[in-house]
């Protein structure tokens, strides 16, 4: 017969493999643990990202439709003559006498607003009274110019000695809506002060 003792340690002996089994159980159970996390933290994003695309959109936001380019079936025609407004739209005519004479306090500037430009005009005109230093002095400045309208002549502001002037008419775009300028444009003249 068992002693008790022998009973006792028969009792606690493992069998072969059940060592193996209780590590694997808890091996088991981190690995579904990790599963449930992975999952969870999938489904919350997926959620999150349903979510952000079914709220209504702001009217100040980028469109979250908006596609950069033009739109698919455009002819390559279409597609320039686009491109070639958005330059039109861009671009300023300037029309000036590129020889103007001041006689009698007046100048004949002879400056126009093409009807084709989208901006109202205003210049100025300056002369180098010394090329050298290149001091400028200003001649000429005219009100607005809206489109399809010129300027024959203009008062000098201040009249130089007799002879001949390099110079420069600068030329400012002005938003017809706000009057704000958006760019200007340069042309050399030469002035001849009688």
């Amino acid at each position: 017969m068992k002693s008790e003792e022998t009973i006792e340690k028969d009792q606690n002996r493992q069998m072969p493999g059940e060592k193996k089994k209780k590590k694997s159980i808890k091996t088991g159970s981190i690995l579904l643990l990790f599963a449930v996390v992975v999952l969870l933290a999938t489904t919350g994003g997926l959620a999150f990202w349903v979510y952000s695309q079914s709220a209504q959109q702001s009217k100040f936001e980028e469109d979250r439709n908006a596609l950069e380019g033009f739109l698919p079936g455009k002819s390559e025609a279409e597609i320039q003559k686009e491109l070639n407004r958005i330059i039109d739209e861009s671009r300023l005519n300037i029309s000036m006498n590129p020889t103007p004479v001041i006689r009698d306090g007046k100048i004949n500037v002879m400056l126009e607003n093409v009807p084709a430009n989208n901006y109202y005009l205003q210049a100025d005109v300056y002369i180098y009274t010394d090329e050298e230093t290149l001091d400028m002095q200003q001649v000429y400045q005219s009100g607005i110019i809206k489109q399809g309208f010129y300027i024959e002549s203009g008062d000098v502001m201040e009249i130089p000695e007799g002879g001949r002037y390099n110079g420069i008419a600068v030329f400012h775009a002005l938003y017809p809506e706000t009057l704000e300028e958006i760019g200007q444009a340069a042309m050399n003249i030469v002035v001849t002060s009688e």
